[in-house]
């Protein structure tokens, strides 16, 4: 879910960051995590999800062919839409 969550970083299945995110930045980023960020890595028996590097690339297909559509929230008493 992200930084909208409460988590530690971009949604992934967030169509803005699947824009312009290239396949490469995720799928480094998945295998080693960020630097300075609180995310680890998720492939290997030190990952926080043992992945192999071939999971990766299925999880990168699978957003590929299901990129959601943008989605509008209408905040109430903001003004908003």
């Amino acid at each position: 879910t992200g930084y909208a969550e409460g988590g530690a970083g971009p949604a992934i299945g967030n169509a803005g960051f699947l824009a312009v995110a290239s396949d490469d930045f995720i799928f480094q980023t998945v295998k080693h995590g960020r630097a300075g960020t609180s995310m680890r890595g998720f492939v290997g028996s030190t990952g926080l999800a043992n992945l192999g590097e071939q999971e990766v690339g299925d999880i990168i297909a699978f957003l590929r062919e299901h990129e959601p559509a943008v989605a509008v929230v209408a905040m109430r008493g903001t003004g908003g839409l």
